[in-house]
């Protein structure tokens, strides 16, 4: 019970950061826009887009870092956790020197590298180097960072970075008010960056005593081990990336450029979805990690089976409600000539087959953070590798046949085949968790709910609304509390429902 109690507390936090995160841009992106304009707003992408990818060169040896302080705090073993922490701050601070100088020189290289005026020139190096400064200068912070995952108190991380989100916010209207323009922004940015960095350093202090970081601790051996676990997770983050980008170079290399937009539309849409569920995964990694540490086999045994059950009843709950009303929110969201572009399928018929894919692969997350939290890492790499080549190859297969819902189609068929089967084949296999035990314990329920689910969509036939934005709203209230109901009485047991009660 204290650790079910911890993890819904650590969820309902994550929902929250990610409620107040899409908030905000969906309320400060339009005020951006019209403050900066379209050149400049695009020169803001592009230095957003390209700073981006600085954080790929930790190689991994964040969650490295991550994954050794909460195995040897478990274990209760404080020299080897400093060694770890030691180790990688002074990774992290190589990793954040190589960015420093990098950026220096992409910023000082740019009015050559990008397409930009002469009178915008002096402003992008600036701001390059602004933000590039910010980026090295977290890399350091890092492992302070992951003090709140180790320590599983994702509620005060998400206190911070709610905090330092409003904060950024309101300093960005000031700024932009004010006239301060692009480099002003980006000193926004790197100021409440860094003040979020200095709060996570005080408060990792305070929730970790005993941890003691110096150069003098760093050695090798813990260099290898947070090395040999980084560069595999790097690997499936490189793959999963890969999955999520490919289809719309796919498209563009056999279709006219304007059919990515549709695409597009649906595909991010979907992603926000796929976010919901990533962020509860999140929580469960430092527990696997603990729970392996100590050895509790059945400990984890219980925990996967029960919080995949749980996963698979929430990607029902709200992939229901998103495959109703998608055609509805696409034609409020984007307008009908987007909704329904002329010689394309419509979004919401893209947006069905991306979405039943993500129901799959969000339904697993647990078995992701299980392989991820017993070092599993190599296996996982693997799958999701092969996942992305599949993904490739079969929208290659596609597209010239059935166009967008092809490469749709491609999407959806090797997460159904990597994540929805062989995934927890190998986990089931890895726990010692007989396939049958795995049907009757996870897929059982949440399969009787999909079965009354299209029968009373049979029953009532199609849910259609004709007004706007509050029609649709008014669709939400309704069907929300319905399937809802459904879910807590046919998903869960007497005893699993009395079990949510008690961790309010």
């Amino acid at each position: 019970m204290p650790l079910a109690k911890t993890l819904v507390r650590n969820v309902a936090s994550n929902w929250a950061g990610y409620a107040v995160q899409v908030a905000v841009g969906f309320l400060l992106t339009p005020f951006v826009i019209h403050s900066l304009g379209e050149t400049q707003y695009g020169i803001w992408t592009l230095v957003i887009g390209l700073t981006g990818y600085y954080g790929l060169l930790d190689l991994g040896i964040g969650s490295g870092i991550t994954q050794y302080l909460t195995r040897y705090l478990a274990a209760n073993d404080t020299d080897s956790l400093n060694r770890s922490a030691s180790t990688g701050f002074v990774a992290l601070s190589c990793a954040g020197l190589l960015v420093f100088t990098g950026s220096l020189l992409i910023a000082f290289s740019a009015p050559w590298l990008f397409q930009i005026r002469v009178v915008s020139a002096a402003e992008v190096t600036w701001i390059l180097a602004i933000t590039g400064t910010s980026v090295a200068i977290q890399f350091a912070f890092l492992t302070y960072s992951a003090v709140f995952t180790a320590v599983q108190r994702f509620d005060l991380s998400n206190v911070i970075g709610i905090s330092t989100r409003l904060l950024s916010a309101a300093s960005t209207i000031i700024c932009l008010n004010a006239g301060y323009g692009l480099v002003g922004l980006s000193l926004v940015v790197a100021g409440t960056n860094l003040t979020d960095y200095v709060i996570r350093w005080r408060v990792a202090i305070r929730l970790l005593p005993g941890m003691r970081i110096s150069p003098k601790l760093a050695n090798r051996e813990s260099l290898r081990e947070v090395i040999q676990f980084g560069v595999w997770n790097f690997v499936s983050a490189g793959s999963a990336r890969l999955i999520s980008y490919s289809d719309a170079l796919v498209i563009a290399a056999f279709m006219p450029v304007a059919a990515v937009a549709p695409f597009a539309i649906a595909s991010n849409v979907r992603a926000y979805f796929d976010e919901i569920f990533v962020r509860v995964g999140f929580v469960f990694f430092p527990a696997v990690t603990e729970l392996d540490a100590q050895g509790d086999q059945s400990g984890l045994r219980k925990l996967y089976l029960a919080s995949s059950k749980f996963m698979f009843l929430g990607s029902i709950l709200f992939g229901s409600i998103g495959l109703l009303l998608a055609r509805d929110f696409f034609r409020l969201w984007v307008g009908n000539a987007y909704a329904e572009p002329a010689g394309y399928p419509s979004v919401a018929s893209i947006f069905y087959i991306l979405l039943v894919g993500s129901m799959v692969a969000v339904a697993q997350r647990i078995g992701y953070q299980v392989l991820l939290g017993v070092r599993r890492v190599k296996l996982l790499a693997l799958l999701f590798a092969a996942e992305a080549v599949s993904n490739l190859l079969l929208s290659l297969a596609l597209v010239r046949s059935y166009g967008l819902l092809g490469v749709a189609t491609g999407t959806l068929i090797p997460a159904i085949l990597f994540q929805g089967l062989l995934q927890p084949v190998c986990v089931c296999k890895l726990l010692q968790i007989s396939l049958g035990s795995y049907c009757r314990e996870v897929l059982l329920r949440p399969a009787m709910v999909l079965v009354v689910l299209v029968l009373l969509l049979i029953l009532v036939g199609p849910f259609e609304l004709s007004g706007g934005w509050g029609s649709l709203g008014f669709g939400i209230l309704v069907l929300f509390p319905v399937t809802a109901c459904l879910v807590l009485l046919l998903g869960f047991t007497k005893a699993e429902r009395h079990s949510l009660v008690a961790c309010r």
